[in-house]
C-alpha cells in the first residue's frame, strides 16, 4: 500500500462519522482508528456512606459534657475510579494461571 492511499483513508475517516476503518491487501494491513470522546460517557461510581447518626440528649444544667462523638477514618490504599464497566479476568483462560495473587505487591508497567 502506498502512502498517498493511507492518507486518504485518513481523510475519509475525517469527514465520516466512521472511528475505524480496516483494510487488507495481499499480505498488507493498515487499521487507522479515531479516538473520540464518547457521546454519552458513563458515570461515575461512587458508593456512598450512611451518614453518622447523631443523637442528642438533654442538656442538664450543671452536668458535665457529653463526650465527643467518634470520628470515621477514611479508607486506607488507593480509590481506583473506572470510566466504565467491564469484566475482570483474573486470568488469561480458566486453565492458566492468575496473572497475580490476592495480596501480591505488584509495580507499575
Amino acid at each position: 500500500m502506498d502512502i498517498q492511499f493511507i492518507r486518504r483513508l485518513a481523510e475519509l475517516l475525517e469527514k465520516s462519522a466512521i472511528d475505524e476503518i480496516e483494510v487488507v491487501e495481499g499480505d498488507s494491513k493498515v487499521r487507522i482508528t479515531r479516538h473520540t470522546a464518547p457521546a454519552h460517557p458513563a458515570p461515575a461510581i461512587t458508593y456512598a456512606q450512611p451518614a453518622p447518626v447523631m443523637t442528642t440528649t438533654p442538656t442538664i444544667v450543671g452536668a458535665a459534657p457529653p463526650a465527643a462523638a467518634a470520628v470515621e477514618t477514611p479508607p486506607q490504599g488507593y480509590m481506583i475510579k473506572s470510566p466504565m464497566v467491564g469484566t475482570f479476568y483474573r486470568a488469561s483462560s480458566p486453565e492458566s494461571a492468575p496473572f497475580v495473587e490476592e495480596g501480591s505487591m505488584v509495580k507499575a508497567g
